[in-house]
């Protein structure tokens, strides 16, 4: 029996080597068969010991497959009619498409049906040796050193991808920590009943950024503004903590109290920031896009709320761990009441991520390559905004 109450959805998966796609696939044939097909995909590629449901294994991709690409010297096809019997009885798909030109294509020829899925993980050159290592113990060492090296290449190129179509993304799954979290990220966007008020096209934007310590935030806000000075205003919060060196213009200070106008507030290692809602819509109504700093999550519920499709949440994930993170604020000299405070920030936003992911609308990965950053603001501001 179809169900009429919610359309079905054409979830299309793509990720890195060893980012964990397949388990996400697994996951949802074990919990949502009754909801949710996974469409096999014809390849030429090799048999691997870990291969599954997921893939059919042939020495040509058959001639009435529609949906074919090729990476690395190796075809990939599937049937778009096999997607359209699955919606006829009420059952969303979902897919490994690991080709951003054939991903923009099925958005083209699905439409609003289809959401994109990039599965992120915190993968280095010493997990994909140790995951082929793994995945490969009857092939020879030259053949293996070879095979690493290409999905080293492959990671590059994923990532790059990535970057380059950052706002074509529906959900970024964060796979850093347990299976446990990844199926938590998998629900909420099965479940999601944020997306007909998200990522709404509008020369009127509030970006809310929600990043950690050592996410970038600073970095973020400066790119976007020199993508256009004119446009962008940083919203400053008021505060009753006391201006410290080194601060930006992120806030306004009012030790003896803040004013009034001020209506939604939040309180963060004893001190209380707040946001005027009456001050976000004077600067809509001089044309410009606010952006806010701020990670507490009623807050940004509480944005949502109160602008619709105007608020789109940015979340900024530092791609790389949490020793290297703890590292990183050792070498700056912090006070260990500091370190501990930041430490548990990082860990609370980063659970508030992956327990209400349709609450984010994108998540922007801050790598070593600074650039990478200056991308994704670039692609937000035109897909959003021009």
């Amino acid at each position: 029996m179809i169900d009429t109450q919610t359309p079905p959805k054409f979830y299309l998966l793509f990720g890195a080597p060893g980012s964990g796609k397949s388990s996400v696939l697994h996951y949802m044939k074990r919990c949502y068969a009754e909801k949710i097909e996974i469409i096999a995909k014809e390849t030429t590629r090799a048999k691997r010991q870990n291969d599954s449901f997921e893939v059919v294994h042939v020495n040509a991709i058959s001639d009435d497959v529609d949906v074919r690409y090729t990476q690395y010297g190796t075809d990939y096809g599937f049937r778009s009619e096999a997607v359209w019997s699955c919606f006829k009885k009420g059952k969303s798909v979902a897919v490994i498409v690991n080709d951003m030109r054939t991903i923009k294509l099925l958005l083209r020829k699905f439409g609003s049906l289809a959401r994109t899925i990039y599965v992120h993980s915190n993968v280095n050159s010493d997990s994909i040796r140790l995951l082929a290592a793994e995945r490969h113990t009857d092939i020879d060492s030259t053949v293996l050193a070879k095979d690493i090296e290409k999905r080293i290449n492959k990671i590059k190129t994923t990532h790059s991808r990535y970057i380059e179509n950052s706002a074509l993304i529906t959900y970024t799954i964060l796979n850093i920590g347990s299976f446990s979290d990844l199926e938590k990220q998998v629900d909420g966007i099965i479940h999601d009943h944020h997306l007909e008020t998200r990522r709404q096209l509008s020369p009127l934007k509030l970006f809310v950024i929600a990043g950690a310590s050592y996410s970038g935030k600073d970095e973020l806000v400066k790119a976007l503004q020199q993508m256009d000075a004119q446009k962008v205003n940083m919203y400053q919060k008021g505060s009753n903590r006391p201006k410290r060196k080194g601060d930006a213009d992120e806030l306004l200070h009012f030790p003896k109290g803040i004013p009034d106008r001020y209506d939604i507030q939040y309180t963060r290692q004893g001190y209380i920031y707040s946001i005027s809602t009456e001050e976000l819509w004077s600067i809509f109504s001089d044309g410009k896009i606010a952006l806010v700093v701020v990670s507490d999550l009623d807050v940004i519920k509480r944005l949502k709320q109160n602008f619709g499709s105007l608020c789109s949440v940015l979340h900024l994930h530092a791609s790389f761990n949490i020793d290297e993170i703890q590292k990183k604020m050792i070498i700056s000299g912090i006070s260990n009441t500091e370190y501990q405070a930041r430490l548990s920030g990082i860990k609370e936003l980063q659970q508030d991520y992956i327990e209400n992911i349709s609450i984010y609308d994108h998540v922007l990965l801050n790598t070593a390559e600074k650039e990478d950053l200056y991308d994704q603001a670039s692609n937000l501001l035109e897909h959003y905004c021009y």
